[in-house]
């Protein structure tokens, strides 16, 4: 294998040890071919690991360009060495290698059957940035020469992306949920991919999961969400975006006080009223929680008149849960605000355990009588 690599390479770096540079210089001779040895790249002692690893990093990186790698000559532990290298200085920039060769010898000296290590590498890159994806929603940027690769690694970034901003909506409006889901069932087909497939089936099975969520009214979605991220560690995402599943909660809850009020409010929707989802939620979330609104706020006189002011007032206090829900849209109020200014009103010990807390006193308030009308007001 060393004499065609020389015979087609311009630039051949051998990584070489006492009895392999004795029996490749005979090789070559025997070819007619030579080759100096250059001793930078010298193994002294291949059973000194920390040795030979350094050597094999001096050489690759030392590689500007693109390179091959063939581990054909490689004895016992130095592949693995080379290998773990390879990984450990370009899983960025996977690219950067071409191929990684390895022959077996069919008869000697004659025939060999080249095999190129360099999709399982790729393979390899790839199920890295799956795991991520699934454990906490960021992403390796790797470049990949499989451009399928590259467009599923293209659609998990984009994916992270949004989540992480917050953007959830988003996620369905572009279909970016159902493009990237697809482009891995179509990779998932790969044989290759067989050793990998537990990460793989995870991914499908959470995109798949959130895709699932597009049929929930949209505050449960969030709430969801916000569970999610939760269990990821996201706690001021979590919390922003729960927040936001409240204020849609509290449009449902005041709805249902009458026909007209939820008709009123639905026309509001529907207007050409700017921030009109803000004001809406900000009117229902305010009446929960004060009993009231700032009716000096004249954008507030948009949402609804006062006229209705009482009948959502005896709508609410009619209900036996009503005192806990004010208390818990208070509570939530100043948690939200606390943790997004760092803590300015008080320290937070435990915002995990609080916020955890909070999901869990709104998926009982989400089930309770409540929740038992039009869950799909807007």
């Amino acid at each position: 294998m060393f004499p065609l690599l020389l015979e087609n390479f311009d630039e051949v770096v051998a990584i070489y040890t006492k009895e392999a540079k004795n029996k490749q210089e005979e090789v070559i001779k025997n070819e007619g071919l030579t080759y100096k040895f250059n001793s930078k790249y010298f193994i002294s002692n291949e059973n000194d690991f920390d040795m030979a690893f350094k050597v094999i990093n001096r050489a690759i990186d030392e590689s500007n360009e693109d390179f091959i790698v063939d581990l054909s000559h490689g004895f016992r532990h130095l592949p693995i060495l080379a290998i773990i290298s390879i990984l450990s200085q370009n899983l960025q920039n996977s690219i950067k290698i071409k191929h990684i060769f390895f022959a077996k010898e069919i008869i000697k000296f004659k025939e060999y059957e080249i095999i190129d290590l360099k999709e399982f590498l790729d393979i390899a890159n790839l199920s890295f940035i799956l795991e991520n994806f699934n454990q906490n929603y960021t992403l390796t940027k790797i470049e990949f020469k499989n451009e399928a690769y590259n467009a599923l690694a293209k659609g998990l970034e984009n994916l992270s992306h949004n989540i992480l901003s917050n953007s959830i909506q988003n996620l369905y409006k572009e279909k970016l949920l159902k493009s990237t889901l697809n482009s891995l069932e179509q990779i998932s087909k790969n044989e290759l991919f067989d050793c990998f497939s537990s990460n793989i089936d995870n991914t499908i099975n959470h995109l798949n999961y959130l895709l699932s969520l597009e049929k929930d009214p949209t505050y449960i979605r969030l709430y969801k969400f916000s569970k999610d991220l939760a269990s990821k560690g996201y706690i001021l995402n979590a919390t922003t975006i729960f927040y936001e599943a409240a204020g849609i909660y509290s449009i449902q809850v005041v709805s249902n006080s009458s026909s007209e009020v939820k008709r009123l409010l639905q026309k509001f929707y529907k207007s050409e009223t700017r921030n009109k989802d803000y004001l809406l939620s900000n009117f229902c979330y305010s009446f929960i929680k004060n009993g009231q609104v700032n009716r000096k706020n004249k954008r507030i006189e948009k949402v609804l008149s006062y006229k209705f002011d009482k009948a959502i007032r005896d709508y609410l206090n009619l209900k036996p849960n009503y005192k806990k829900l004010k208390r818990f849209y208070k509570d939530l109020d100043s948690f939200r605000n606390n943790l997004a200014h760092a803590n300015s009103g008080e320290i937070i010990e435990d915002p995990y355990e609080k916020l955890n807390s909070f999901l869990e006193s709104f998926g009982k308030f989400i089930s309770s009588d409540f929740d038992k009308k039009d869950k799909n007001v807007l």
